[in-house]
């Protein structure tokens, strides 16, 4: 009996330990879909690995796509790197047609093939990073952000954002994508007379960030995007993030999630108590679901199987999460703490295969419209 070919587009370098988890993941979620009977047979993952941006070109995850679909591959899961995901996403609806889930945070990803598992979002992340810094009592806001697309979608949701809470951004400091030495930005925010700093882009050069500050001596309340998700993958680690505060989607008190890890520590001998084995199960559920619900097992089948995933318990967020999908509805995550606030509290090297060294300080928390007013 032949196995369900599944591809998995992987546009970012990952290390070998990284790609070991990703892969223990998923195979736990496909194969507990085997024994559940939500399949009637194997699902077997096959990756690509392509140089996708920031560092590399988006031609290049194109490429990568195309080979996974030309295995026979009936749902593909990537990219990771909205970037890469906005360019694809018009390949795939006019000419490639083969359903695919992505992990990035744009609006710009869904499309009739394309779904997107929401590793956060551009526009809701910058709520909760007002929200945050209105509870931490700062109102003069400087931000430095990455002139690319995911840059300006994140400054747009980020103004909006703080006429709502009524913070003011008194400052705005652009940088590229692989920028590493940021004491110019940092000092122009703090010379504005900000209180707080925000940091808006993928991830590559916000582990730097401390640096700067340490140079010129300046330690304020500081908060940023899900790229506090990509330090863990970078050669700097969390570390470099130590005081920062940033969005994720690791919750303890997530029952479904502490239960997933405990099946993968008894399976794997290992236990990764953070967000990143939690998306990788996540993705691969709803993946699963979607082909027992084909009719018939195709592309075509597969992307409107997805249709029937509803109300699936999530392994990520807080508790309650939800995944659903519907024909004009392509996110996967519902609820509103789908994205909570950790903060690095380890000064210590982590390794993604265990604890990373945060603590959950905050969760949406509407204010008063009296509290939302500008003083």
């Amino acid at each position: 009996m032949a196995s369900i070919l599944v591809g998995a587009l992987l546009d970012f370098a990952f290390t070998d330990e990284v790609k070991r988890l990703f892969l223990d993941a998923h195979q736990l979620a496909f194969d507990e879909a085997l024994e559940d009977g939500v399949v009637d047979r194997p699902i077997e993952l096959i990756i690509e690995e392509c140089d996708g941006l920031p560092r590399g070109s988006t031609h290049a995850v194109i490429e990568g796509w195309k080979r996974l679909a030309d295995r026979g591959v009936v749902m593909i899961a990537g990219p990771m790197v909205s970037e890469n995901g906005i360019p694809l996403r018009s390949y795939v609806d006019a000419v490639g047609q083969v359903p695919t889930i992505m992990w990035g945070g744009s609006d710009l990803l869904y499309g009739d093939w394309c779904f997107s598992i929401s590793n956060g979002s551009l526009p809701e992340e910058p709520r909760l990073m007002a929200n945050y810094l209105a509870h931490e009592g700062v109102d003069r806001i400087g931000v430095i952000y990455e002139d690319s697309a995911i840059g300006n979608e994140y400054l747009a949701g980020f103004r909006a954002a703080c006429r709502y809470e009524g913070l003011r951004i008194v400052a705005q400091e652009p940088i590229s994508q692989i920028e590493t030495n940021l004491t110019t930005a940092v000092r122009a925010t703090r010379e504005a007379g900000s209180e707080g700093l925000v940091y808006l882009g993928f991830g590559l050069p916000g582990v730097h960030i401390n640096t700067a500050l340490g140079l010129i001596g300046w330690d304020p309340p500081r908060v940023m995007t899900t790229a506090f998700l990509t330090a863990p993958y970078t050669p700097h680690g969390m570390k470099a993030l130590f005081g920062w505060a940033g969005l994720d989607q690791y919750d303890e008190e997530n029952l479904v999630g502490q239960s997933v890890l405990d099946r993968f520590e008894a399976r794997n001998g290992y236990r990764p108590a953070n967000f990143y084995p939690l998306v990788c199960y996540d993705v691969a559920n709803s993946i699963a679901h979607a082909i027992g619900n084909a009719r018939p097992l195709s592309p075509e089948g597969v992307r409107d199987g997805m249709y029937g995933v509803r109300m699936l318990p999530a392994a990520c967020g807080g508790p309650r999460t939800l995944i659903s999908y519907a024909p004009h509805n392509h996110r996967a995550w519902l609820g509103a703490d789908y994205l909570v606030v950790r903060k690095v509290v380890s000064e210590h090297d982590v390794s993604p295969l265990g604890d990373l060294g945060t603590r959950l300080v905050h969760r949406i928390t509407p204010r008063t419209r009296e509290e939302r007013r500008p003083h």
